[in-house]
């Protein structure tokens, strides 16, 4: 059983940093959490500037930017297409996160990384926002921005309408915060066998 979990963890580690960016969005009875990772290559993008921004979800113009809530140094991409929203409401700002600030604006064409970020290189953010789903005004389903034809040329968006238990929430944000360290293991290793 721990081989067929390990393998399965190990998968998924590394089917996801396949995929691009991927940002999942789930309610839990205490508010709404973000957690999204993934390797994300910039060719194809242009960048614009440097910037410090802070976390925020604004669903009706397609913006969420999740990592620490404090005001920190990004530097912004355009160039990409997909949807302008992903619901009506006007969102809010997180009281929690954790790692780099990541995100997106759809209708404003803006992708945020931290600053200095390398393209094609592993990025995670994860935050808390107070309220729900519905007061935020996002609407469930999977939002996908593009630019490029490549793997990791893409930042998605899910957002779950089913509630998962909190102790379910809390063991996917602590997977998400040691998958880097996994991947980095595996990667050593590898080298090492060689």
């Amino acid at each position: 059983m721990r081989v067929t979990l390990l393998s399965a963890v190990i998968l998924l580690a590394v089917s996801s940093l396949e995929a691009g960016f991927v940002m999942t969005v789930v309610q839990e009875p205490s508010g709404v959490v973000a957690s999204g990772y993934g390797n994300m290559d910039l060719t194809g993008l242009t960048y614009q500037t440097t910037v410090p921004v802070g976390t925020e979800i604004d669903p009706q113009n397609g913006v969420i930017i999740a990592g620490t809530p404090l005001l920190s140094w990004v530097d912004i991409y355009s160039g990409f297409t997909g949807p302008t929203s992903f619901g009506r409401g006007s969102g809010g700002y997180s009281g929690a996160g954790a790692n780099g600030l990541i995100g997106i604006s759809g209708r404003a064409d803006l992708l945020f990384v931290p600053a200095g970020f390398v393209s094609g290189s592993f990025v995670q953010g994860d935050s808390f926002f107070y309220g729900s789903l519905a007061s935020i005004g996002i609407a469930p389903g999977t939002y996908v921005w593009r630019w490029g034809s490549e793997p990791n040329q893409n930042f998605t968006l899910n957002v779950e309408a089913a509630k998962i238990p909190e102790s379910s929430a809390t063991l996917t944000l602590l997977f998400l915060s040691l998958a880097p360290l996994l991947v980095l293991s595996l990667t050593r290793s590898r080298a090492n066998a060689a």
